[in-house]
């Protein structure tokens, strides 16, 4: 894919029209005075509702339009500087905007104690709308935050913001050092930075644990398993089951050894086949064309909001200097969602662009969306997208012809070794660390190479792991977001049971689906996915359904490649 140099070059339909939330920079800036005295009225509501001047009706409707002013002025300057982050005016602007937010950070917290306060004393809980108001803090935590730990928080949050910025610069750094290296190589180069990246990472942990602690939970995880909706022993059941069928992916690599890379495979030649990532080539003509064939599935609605997506530059495609890797999706509130990507070509690409739509489709559905971190939780957000997903794969697979077939195949199993292997394990890693910080000990380079390759290790066994596949924690930039591998498979293991149910187009799949994203966090999750027999008390169900369908694939893989019978690829790319 072309590197663009400047902004002003990219085709007008690969990049976003930011116009339509402010039509110009200048625009943005003008708000800046209403911005502060948004601040103010944050304030006076707040010492208003303390001393019951106003009623808890009149409190919620006009703190509602202090954080929708306050989203909307935020996330206009986050969309334009994460896709130019080389550029200095956009840079200051992106300062201002983190000064006066740290400063309504201090009133949303105030916000969130009265309300609490309010709910203890009425025992009348707060409606689920005006949770996702609250960004760093859960509405519902044990007790109330004094002025000074409020500050204390905010200063944790800021520590945390740094030094992901940092973790995620050591990440690209070392992306960027080991182009062009394959095998051990690319992995012993990625040690350079383990000091610098064990330091951020560090950082992160014991903010996220203090500011856990002053808000009265007894770890990061049981705050961020809360805020999330999640039940406390998900965590335990999630590891054990990914070890418990660890025969399925087993499997499936011991095929790729033998028929795709020969004997000598191990991990880090099956991460790091380039020459799978672009065997299936799709531009962003394909992926659109790809992508509106789920509307079978998913009805007219999906399909408007495609059609809509392409028309009115919902995605930003291009690859820039600055543009931060990766991809998001966010919604401006009354606006349309933006999704941030590079398409790169292939088939991942469009992978991609069909995940972040169905992030789009669950936010146009919700007409609550406002903070699409904590309208859903983070497990519940990421269900539409790997909905989506899961469909286009099974579009995929009904390719007739074998030589097509193989490749898509190996890219779909790729995929899903992602989110229920590599998730999992990175969960199981991140917690190792959270429980040495808790217990006194601080994490050290070597003891994290160590763990990281030891829980493949468990999994897998010495045959695939070399040891330097301990460095490769150093390129895992969601280790800088505590607690948020572990939703990704338990979003997927739900996924894939109601995709099934629409690609099957059981009796009310289509309906069931479209209520369960308009109901947002209205009614509980328990309550929503009784709608496709899911009991999320216990997913183990679930994840035998899962599990059963990825058994069909590898099924179908080893069908497909007998029929095949590619020759050996070796650790370059090349043929033994």
């Amino acid at each position: 894919m072309k590197m663009y140099e400047n902004r002003n070059d990219i085709p007008i339909e690969e990049k976003w029209d930011l116009s339509t939330i402010y039509p110009s920079l200048e625009d943005w800036d003008n708000e800046i005075y209403k911005i502060k005295e948004n601040i103010e009225l944050l304030k006076t509501l707040n010492h208003q509702f303390s001393n019951r001047l106003i009623t808890v009706q009149e409190y919620l409707k006009n703190i509602e339009g202090c954080f929708i002013l306050m989203s909307y002025w935020t996330k206009y300057i986050n969309l334009a500087y994460g896709v130019e982050r080389n550029n200095e005016d956009l840079k200051i602007r992106a300062n201002i905007k983190n000064d006066l937010q740290a400063k309504f950070l201090i009133e949303e917290i105030e916000a969130k104690n009265q309300l609490n306060k309010y709910s203890l004393e009425t025992k009348n809980p707060i409606p689920s709308k005006y949770k996702q108001f609250f960004s760093i803090l859960s509405i519902s935590a044990p007790i109330l935050i004094s002025e000074e730990n409020a500050e204390k928080i905010t200063e944790l949050d800021e520590t945390v913001t740094t030094s992901r910025i940092d973790l995620r610069k050591l990440v690209d750094q070392n992306e960027k050092n080991t182009v062009g290296l394959t095998g051990t190589k690319k992995y012993q180069a990625f040690k350079e930075n383990e000091n610098e990246f064990t330091e951020a990472m560090q950082k992160i942990i014991v903010a996220r644990e203090e500011s856990a602690t002053i808000q009265g939970f007894t770890s990061a995880k049981e705050q961020l398993f809360v805020q999330d909706g999640l039940l406390p022993q998900m965590f335990d059941n999630l590891i054990q089951m990914t070890y418990f069928n660890k025969s399925i992916f087993s499997r499936y690599m011991e095929l790729s050894k033998e028929y795709i890379y020969g004997p000598k495979m191990t991990l880090v030649d099956f991460k790091d086949d380039n020459s799978l990532m672009n065997s299936v080539p799709s531009s962003i003509k394909d992926s659109w064309e790809l992508t509106l064939k789920l509307a079978e599935y998913l009805g007219p609605e999906y399909h408007e909001i495609t059609q809509r997506a392409k028309r009115e530059r919902w995605v930003d495609f291009a690859n820039n200097v600055g543009k931060d890797t990766g991809a998001s999706h966010v919604n401006i509130f009354s606006n349309h969602s933006y999704i941030r990507m590079i398409h790169k070509g292939n088939l991942n690409s469009t992978f991609t662009l069909n995940h972040e739509l169905g992030h789009a489709l669950n936010a146009t559905m919700n007409k609550d969306f406002l903070n699409e971190r904590y309208l859903s939780s983070t497990t519940m957000l990421e269900i539409p997208a790997f909905v989506a997903e899961f469909l286009l794969m099974k579009i995929l697979i009904t390719e007739p012809d074998v030589e097509k077939l193989l490749p898509q195949l190996r890219v779909v199993l790729n995929r899903l070794h992602i989110s229920l292997v590599e998730r999992p394990l990175l969960a199981e890693f991140q917690h190792q660390q959270h429980l040495k910080i808790l217990s006194g000990k601080g994490i050290h380079p070597d003891c994290l190479a160590h763990e990281y390759y030891n829980n493949y290790l468990n999994y897998y066994g010495s045959e695939f792991i070399p040891e330097v596949w301990g460095y490769g924690y150093l390129k895992e930039r969601h280790l800088g977001t505590p607690y948020y591998a572990p939703k990704y498979p338990i979003a997927r293991i739900i996924s894939i049971v109601i995709a099934s149910q629409l690609y099957n187009k059981a009796p009310n799949a289509l309906e069931n689906y479209y209520n369960f994203l308009k109901v947002g966090t209205r009614i509980p999750y328990t309550e929503s996915l009784k709608l496709f027999g899911i009991d999320f008390k216990d997913l183990t169900s679930a994840f035998n359904a899962t599990y059963d369908e990825i058994d069909k694939l590898i099924d179908m893989f080893e069908e497909t490649v007998h029929c095949v019978k590619p020759q050996h690829t070796n650790i370059r790319g090349g043929r033994l």
